[in-house]
Order: C-alpha cells, then structure tokens, then sequence
C-alpha cells in the first residue's frame, strides 16, 4: 500500500523491536513521527533527514545508539525533536544549527552539546536538557 500521503504517524508504546527504521525516510508528507517507548536498537537512519515536512520527532525510551545523523538538519520544518532515555552518545552535529524553526529541544541526556557559535537558541521556547549527564560548552 502507498502512504505517500500519511501526516501522522504514531507508534509509541508498542514493543517493536528488530524492524528497520530506515524505510520510514520515505514516508514525504510525514509530519508528526513518535516512535517512543519501544525497543529500538540501531541507529537514527540517516534517510529520516529526507522528510522535509517534519515537524516533530520523537525518539524517547528506546535503545537507539550511536550519533545523530547530520541529515537531521535537512529538517528545516522540525519544531521538536526529543530523544532522550537512549543510548546516543555524540555531540550533535554542526548542520543542526540548520534547524531554525527548532523550538522544542527535550531531553538529551547522554549528548555532548556544544551550543557555541553555531546553534542560535534565540529562537526555542522549550529546551529541556538533564544537566547531570549533559556537557555544555
């Protein structure tokens, strides 16, 4: 079935494990994604940076590893991003300063995030970051 048209879609809660991510950078019109609280192990596809409509990614409470990809900041529409309770572990990458209309910024816990000179913060109403487990510089 084609879902070049699907807007939402919203798997949170489920115990989904092992299935790909990576065919979801397909779904163009997408514009809500929430696959928290399931059981996620591999890394954030890099295709997710080709849903150029997306407002909202959410990521939270799975076992996801590794890096944000850079393409995450071909998401110019993205409004909020959370991913937080994973196991990601990099500082986010230079072309995140590409997501001007990023105004929610939740819970990156194991992230090192340098917010200096390349990410303008002037712009987020919400930014929830656990400061314990989180470098700033």
């Amino acid at each position: 079935a084609q879902l070049s048209q699907l807007q939402t879609l919203d798997l949170s809660g489920n115990t989904f494990q092992g299935a790909s991510l990576e065919a979801i950078g397909n779904l163009s019109s997408l514009k809500y994604l929430n696959l928290r609280e399931n059981n996620f192990t591999e890394t954030i596809p890099s295709s997710f940076g080709q849903l150029a409509n997306l407002e909202a990614l959410i990521l939270g409470k799975n076992k996801l590893h590794g890096v944000l990809p850079a393409s995450i900041g071909n998401l110019r529409a993205l409004e909020l991003l959370s991913v937080g309770s994973n196991d990601l572990t990099s500082v986010i990458p230079s072309s995140f300063a590409n997501l001007e209309s990023l105004s929610k910024l939740h819970n990156m816990p194991t992230l090192n995030v340098d917010l200096t000179p390349s990410v303008n913060m002037s712009h987020f109403l919400y930014l929830f970051i656990r400061i314990p487990r989180t470098r700033i510089k």
